[in-house]
């Protein structure tokens, strides 16, 4: 049982880490009266089940590609939110359009406004855990997927 608690140590840091920028989104999800509570729970973990998804099939590559090239995958999550950044900036007028038509959606759509936003907040998730996921077995991923949940 002592060895669990190292582990519970890495899922608490890579969860805190990870998922602090999150807060900030759902505090404005929170704030908007379009938004119903259950809703944003639901869109929240809808979105960070997406991202776990993604992360374990990512950590998949560790089969194919030897663990030296491996860190150079954290890249990936970096260029993703320049372009993304560089995306928003050209098209900032047409992103709140766009926010505010998927908010009047109905229960849905709110839900998925609330899924996508967390998915493309997410960068950081997929960078941080499928490198994580790449080097632990089945049970230690269960743990960390576990207390990412609660």
């Amino acid at each position: 049982m002592e060895s669990s608690f190292p582990l519970l140590g890495l899922a608490i840091a890579l969860f805190a880490s990870t998922n602090v920028d999150d807060v900030f989104v759902l505090v404005g999800f929170f704030a908007d009266g379009k938004f119903r509570a259950r809703d944003i729970v639901i869109g929240q973990y809808a979105g960070i089940t997406a991202l776990f998804g993604v992360s374990v099939v990512a950590s998949l590559l560790s089969l194919v590609i030897p663990r030296t090239y491996l860190g150079l995958l954290g890249i990936a999550p970096i260029l993703i939110g320049a372009k993304k950044l560089l995306d928003l900036y050209r098209h900032r007028d047409k992103t709140e359009e766009t926010l505010e038509r998927h908010s009047n959606a109905g229960g849905y759509g709110r839900i998925a406004t609330v899924a996508l936003v967390t998915m493309a907040n997410g960068g950081d998730n997929i960078g941080i855990y499928a490198p994580s996921f790449a080097i632990r077995s089945r049970y230690e991923m269960v743990v960390i997927d576990l207390v990412s949940c609660l």
